[in-house]
């Protein structure tokens, strides 16, 4: 009676694999110590129901295989998961909706609901990936209408008569009176020998006796960050072994003439 059952189960079954005796979850680590990806069940799939000589074990075996890998070009598996299946992954796809109890492909133990939670809290993590994503979509934008700015205040900038770009001394930005403290931090524009405008910068630092490049700021310097640089060719008033010109310097922190510091 027994033999008759298992006979008539037998009969349901499409898709044969030739994986021998080895177990799936050792042939994807073997799959991952040869090429250092780990399998997903799509893949698995097709890894063990194709013989050595590449043909698959059969029709039914072809006919998935092909549509596992149509939808595999159109939407490719995520390595990156934390999880042994997805979802919605290639595999669901093509088989369709797991049911509950257990997850094709992955053995016995894990369900559904222990995989992939219930459909509320698929809900609330989707909630909160999409508020993840949106908060990088803004951050993005913001970003961008910076780089923007720039671009076009860099643009203003080489439209005008080089002797009206940057004041020199007459017009450095502390104020004679006093109250340096206040500008740090502020957004400045750095000018060469010649009053002509190179690059845009914070003042970092005000504190003379800091050492900056080798230099104490002292009288004569400030420390400042370059921003964005006008004339990215233009010598710096002191380089070091990495920094020459005023876009190697972009991004870091440099000493400059405060005479060559305005607003």
């Amino acid at each position: 009676r027994y033999s008759d059952i298992n006979k008539k189960s037998k009969s349901h079954h499409k898709y044969f694999h030739c994986a021998g005796t080895k177990s799936f979850a050792y042939i994807n680590e073997e799959e991952f110590v040869k090429k250092g990806v780990k399998l997903d069940r799509g893949d698995l799939f097709i890894r063990i129901r194709v013989k050595k000589s590449g043909q698959p074990v059969n029709e039914e075996t072809v006919a998935m295989i092909t549509k596992l890998q149509e939808v595999k070009i159109t939407q490719p598996s995520s390595s990156s998961s934390s999880s042994i299946a997805s979802s919605d992954g290639i595999y669901s796809q093509g088989f369709g909706k797991e049911r509950p109890g257990r997850v094709r492909g992955v053995g016995t133990g894990p369900t559904p609901t222990s995989l992939w939670g219930t459909s509320s809290q698929c809900q609330a993590q989707l909630r909160e990936e999409n508020a993840q994503l949106n908060a990088m979509v803004k951050e993005l934008a913001e970003r961008l209408g910076k780089v923007e700015s720039i671009v076009v205040e860099s643009k203003q900038v080489e439209s005008t008569p080089n002797m009206e770009r940057c004041v020199q001394s007459s017009a450095s930005v502390i104020d004679p009176k006093g109250k340096e403290s206040l500008m740090l931090g502020k957004k400045v524009k750095l000018c060469d020998m010649e009053g002509h405008l190179v690059a845009n910068a914070i003042i970092m630092s005000l504190d003379k006796s800091k050492m900056v490049m080798g230099k104490s700021l002292g009288e004569e310097y400030y420390e400042v960050a370059i921003l964005f640089a006008y004339k990215p060719n233009a010598p710096l008033f002191v380089k070091d072994n990495e920094r020459k010109t005023v876009q190697d310097a972009v991004g870091s922190h440099i000493v400059w003439f405060r005479d060559f510091v305005s607003l």
